[in-house]
C-alpha cells in the first residue's frame, strides 16, 4: 500500500509539471489573444481534463499496457520509429518555433 508521503510527493511532482509553462501554455496564449478569453477558458478546460486523464492512465499502471499494445510491438514499426525520432524532433521543434515566433508577431501587431 502507498504510504501519505510517497502520495505527497507524487501528487506535488504531478501538480509542479501540470503548472510547469510549456507548449500548451503557448497555444493557449494565443487562443486567448486571437478569440478571447471564453474561447480560451473552454480550451484551458480541455487541456486540463487530457492532462488529469493522462495522468491517470500513468498512476494507474496503464502506460506499460499500451506501450506493448500491438502498434509498438511489430517490430518493424518500433524500429522505424526509433530511426526516425530525431527528425520527428526536429519537425516539432521547428513547429514550436514558428507557433512561439506566430505569437510574438501577434503581441506586436495587436491593435487596442
Amino acid at each position: 500500500m502507498i504510504d501519505l508521503i510517497s502520495l505527497a510527493s507524487t501528487g506535488l511532482a504531478f501538480f509542479v509539471v501540470a503548472v510547469s509553462p510549456g507548449p500548451a501554455n503557448i497555444s493557449n496564449a494565443t487562443i486567448a489573444m486571437n478569440h478571447g478569453r471564453k474561447a480560451s477558458l473552454i480550451y484551458g478546460l480541455g487541456l486540463s481534463c487530457g492532462l488529469v486523464f493522462r495522468g491517470l492512465i500513468a498512476a494507474s499502471g496503464m502506460g506499460a499496457v499500451l506501450r506493448s499494445s500491438l502498434l509498438f510491438s511489430i517490430g518493424g514499426m518500433m524500429r522505424s520509429y526509433r530511426r526516425f525520432r530525431h527528425r520527428i524532433n526536429g519537425v516539432v521543434a521547428i513547429l514550436f518555433t514558428a507557433g512561439g515566433f506566430g505569437l510574438i508577431r501577434s503581441a506586436f501587431t495587436r491593435s487596442y
